[in-house]
């Protein structure tokens, strides 16, 4: 298996069980409590919100509207009084944030999806393109990174 299909299954993947877990998140706020469902989620999570909206079927008056933006910037808006019936955040910090304010319904609370940096390299060491493989990455000293840094 090349490493296209792969990153492209992957990324299929992840975005079909991003949008049946916000399909369920907009079946659980939805219509029966409002005619709008507001959804503010972190920009990385766009294409797989998009696409859960698309098959969602709100009833009729019902709608859902996403506004996209930096997990930060939608904190804050929340934390300004901006209206959300679902907040997706890309930082578990801003939750713990916006719960300490009692802001979010600590019992709606889900961690749908992670992440964590990973790296992907042929198994022989070569470029398929017949260059020059890259030279390996030094030991990563974590000491020396600052704190809480990256």
């Amino acid at each position: 298996m090349g490493r296209e299909s792969f990153a492209r299954r992957a990324w299929t993947a992840f975005r079909a069980l991003a949008a049946a877990s916000v399909l369920g998140l907009c079946a659980a706020a939805g219509p029966a409590r409002a005619e709008r469902v507001i959804v503010l989620a972190a920009a990385s999570t766009a294409a797989a919100v998009e696409e859960a909206i698309a098959r969602f079927d709100a009833g009729p008056g019902n709608r859902v509207v996403a506004s996209y933006a930096g997990t930060p910037a939608l904190a804050r808006q929340i934390e300004s009084g901006a209206p959300a019936s679902l907040f997706l955040a890309a930082n578990a910090a801003w939750m713990d944030y916006l719960e300490a304010r009692g802001l979010i319904a600590p019992a709606s609370r889900r961690a749908l999806l992670g992440n964590r940096l990973v790296l992907v390299a042929a198994d022989d060491g070569a470029a398929d393109d017949g260059a020059a493989p890259p030279a390996p990455l030094p030991p990563l000293d974590a000491a020396a990174l600052p704190a809480g840094g990256r």
